[in-house]
């Protein structure tokens, strides 16, 4: 059984107070991508809030493992967030054996989540809390050297003796367009 799967019976007045470190395998949706996560948890506080409604505060912390993206060397990205997630029914009320909302009267756009089955699943927000958390360049350090573009050395490790072209013939900059358009003009036009 998922460890972040709580029947709402479950969950007293006083709330329900977690720290769980959970196995990032097979928490990806179906329609998601894998994310490279090493670990991840979830802290915090679930409180039963007005009606059928509860609310989660805490932080969702973890690690990615991935290569870095200047030297290759594979590393570790912690990460920690904080997490407020609202959860309302999606079930209709019934009051009297007489349906008083429905389903859809009940989409609640200030609501991040919706539960069903008498029951409350964590997950789908902690991976959305992990989506948000992926890094867009993914750096050993701020410092990072990177890769020798003559031999591929990683310049962190050691400092490079070959005899790699200088920056300037690697990477010319806006310097470098004039010699590729040797037909343009010198001077801009007068339109």
């Amino acid at each position: 059984m998922n460890s972040l799967r709580f029947p709402i019976v479950t969950i007293g007045t006083d709330g329900l107070w977690l720290d769980e470190e959970v196995d990032p395998a097979g928490l990806c949706p179906a329609s998601g991508q894998a994310l490279p996560l090493s670990r991840l948890g979830l802290r915090g506080h679930l409180t039963p809030l007005d009606g059928e409604e509860f609310l989660f505060r805490g932080t969702v912390t973890g690690v990615f493992s991935h290569a870095c993206d200047r030297c290759l060397e594979e590393a570790a990205f912690p990460f920690e967030v904080a997490a407020t997630w609202r959860f309302v029914s999606a079930e209709p009320v019934v009051s009297g054996g007489e349906v008083i909302l429905t389903a859809e009267e009940l989409d609640d756009p200030a609501a991040d989540y919706t539960y069903t089955a008498g029951e409350l699943d964590l997950v789908p927000a902690l991976w959305e809390e992990a989506e948000m958390a992926f890094p867009e360049k993914f750096l050993c350090r701020e410092e990072c050297r990177g890769l020798c573009p003559g031999c591929g050395g990683n310049l962190n490790e050691r400092t490079c003796a070959c005899k790699a072209a200088p920056e300037t013939d690697i990477n010319p900059g806006l310097a470098g367009l004039k010699d590729l358009f040797p037909d343009l003009p010198e001077q801009p036009s007068e339109e």
